[in-house]
């Protein structure tokens, strides 16, 4: 839920309409968030939210794993987690050795390193995502993909793009964890998007907003 007339502004912009039959914020926090609602601090965490929901109604809380294949969506990653209100998973020496031996076998040994949040850079094509994403999703309860669409590596029309996407559910089905796709790209790549979505997928266009949602639904922020 989103609460709008949290401040004396906006308590005055209410006045003028149906907004002023509202009742004390604290109170109504306070008895709602008792009955399960989650708050959502801006219109952008409700969005980023309801995207989520939309495809898994009941979103386990776990420690959070980002895959992506650009260096900056991995730091900025790794910044983000770090900011608070999620977990950011890590690999046991038995995931490490795995994802070790999948690296090796995609011929990106050396160049990647075998670390969450993982950067599988430009030269991974989609067997690559599916091998580590397998591998990563067992030790963590949410998993994020971020693709960055300017390769050629991966099949970006939306029909060329089906096969990846099912897999990708197909994952998430076999291991009961929710996965989310951020394609970072503007609208030129909506039919990508578009792919991932009809696997049933929930999708965003940048890492801070599919992180956004999960830490709204995942603790109660103050939105005071």
């Amino acid at each position: 839920m989103h609460r709008a007339g949290r401040t004396t502004a906006g308590q005055v912009a209410a006045a003028s309409h149906t907004g002023a039959m509202a009742g004390d914020c604290d109170l109504e926090r306070a008895l709602l968030e008792r009955a399960g609602v989650k708050f959502a601090p801006s219109i952008a965490a409700f969005d980023a939210a309801l995207e989520w929901l939309g495809a898994w109604p009941k979103l386990p809380c776990g420690p959070v794993a980002l895959v992506t294949n650009a260096g900056f969506e991995s730091v900025n990653g790794s910044d983000l987690l770090a900011a608070g209100g999620l977990t950011a998973a890590t690999l046991d020496p038995a995931a490490r050795e795995a994802l070790v031996a999948a690296l090796t076998r995609h011929q990106l040994s050396g160049l990647v390193a075998p670390r969450l949040p993982l950067d599988l850079t430009p030269m991974a094509g989609e067997d690559a995502f599916l091998g580590a994403a397998d591998i990563v999703l067992g030790s963590a309860g949410v998993l994020v993909v971020g693709l960055v669409p300017f390769t050629r590596r991966l099949n970006t029309g939306a029909a060329e793009a089906a096969p990846f996407a099912a897999a990708l559910a197909e994952l998430r089905d076999r291991q009961g964890k929710p996965i989310a796709v951020v394609v970072d790209a503007g609208a030129d790549y909506d039919s990508y998007r578009q792919a991932f979505r009809a696997a049933g997928l929930p999708v965003f266009d940048r890492v801070e907003t599919a992180l956004l949602g999960l830490r709204t639904l995942m603790q109660s922020e103050s939105i005071g």
